[in-house]
């Protein structure tokens, strides 16, 4: 369902891209990386984190996007007390990401 959603996201947002513009799309990080929860439930999540990410970078040539890879970033240690949102840190790794730093 998420691969199906995408490509339909991707060429909705494909078709009202303007000349010369870029589209930056960061993949998925895992928000439960640092919650202790059952190892089994935490390979799970991160298994389908993995899969939405291979799906992510899979389309980034046909759709002309570049990814800036927060999934691999250390803002899964910066999140709010939901345990989910990155906080004013997580934040701005994911801005230095899609800037390049």
């Amino acid at each position: 369902m998420f691969e199906a959603n995408w490509i339909e996201m991707m060429h909705r947002i494909d078709g009202m891209k303007k000349e010369g513009a870029w589209i930056i799309v960061t993949n998925i990080y895992n928000p439960v990386a640092n919650l202790n929860i059952p190892s089994t439930m935490d390979r799970g999540v991160e298994n389908v984190i993995r899969n939405m990410n291979k799906i992510i970078e899979k389309y980034a040539e046909e759709y002309g996007y570049q990814v800036a890879d927060i999934f691999s970033s250390e803002v899964c240690g910066h999140v709010q007390p939901d345990g989910f949102h990155p906080d004013q840190t997580g934040q701005q790794i994911i801005a230095d990401q899609i800037c390049g730093e």
